[in-house]
């Protein structure tokens, strides 16, 4: 068993006997220990090779949409992306703040509705927790973790949560997106493969709609879609 000693984010988590120290930077790779030269690549820069045939024609379709609904502005698609990414990036800021320090963002619509819907009646076991998979050399940062006491056991189970801010529209058109399943799952297998106090059961992606209308919970299948992960890093490793 491990305990991972975070460089980032700003806390330490406790999981086992030894000890490693494990750190990232701001282009998402890892390291263990001070060993910078052996830098580890994401789980969320493997992910990037399960691109789908038609997901390139999905993103010229709302490229176009978006440059028709502003009169014909060539950047609006990537003034809209930005702003999507610091939408994203203030949701999972807030829930972290929420789940680490219990501080309630009233500006923030997005973060009530997670709340309301979703977060309040949670017990929460950790947030922005870092991980890697020793079997890929691959790292990654979980968002959360919470426990669920009305499993199927009846011992209760703990639950990989991952946020995602999407359009509605866009979800109720394509559904959940196979790289968010990915993505999770590799999560939980690198939390499992650490032989961690929170070695998750299960895990759940939320998607939070944009426009503050609610949320979505899907389920993931850890191992169909773990077998897809293995499948991009071999794709990465031969392309690198």
């Amino acid at each position: 068993m491990a305990t991972i000693t975070q460089h980032h984010p700003i806390k330490e988590n406790v999981f086992g006997e030894k000890t490693i120290m494990l750190s990232r930077n701001g282009n998402h790779n890892y390291w263990i220990g001070n060993d910078k030269k052996n830098k580890m690549p994401s789980v969320t820069g493997i992910t990037k090779y399960a691109d789908l045939p038609g997901s390139f024609g999905a993103g010229v379709g709302w490229a176009t949409k978006t440059i028709r609904a502003n009169n014909g502005d060539l950047n609006s698609p990537r003034g809209l992306s930005q702003q999507s990414i610091e939408t994203g990036t203030a949701l999972h800021d807030a829930i972290d703040n929420f789940i680490t320090n219990k501080t309630i963002n009233e500006d923030s619509f997005l973060f009530t509705k997670w709340l309301e819907d979703f977060g309040k009646d949670k017990t929460w076991l950790a947030s922005e927790q870092l991980l890697y998979i020793p079997e890929l050399s691959v790292g990654g940062t979980v968002d959360a973790l919470y426990f669920d006491p009305e499993d199927k056991s009846g011992n209760g189970s703990i639950v990989v949560a991952d946020w995602k801010t999407k359009e509605r529209v866009s979800f109720e058109k394509y559904g959940a997106s196979t790289k968010d399943f990915i993505q999770v799952a590799a999560y939980c297998v690198g939390l499992r493969a650490m032989q961690s106090i929170y070695s998750p059961d299960s895990a759940k992606i939320v998607y939070v709609f944009r426009d503050g209308s609610g949320i979505e919970v899907v389920d993931v299948d850890i191992e169909k879609y773990w077998e897809i992960f293995k499948a991009c890093h071999r794709l990465h490793s031969l392309l690198k």
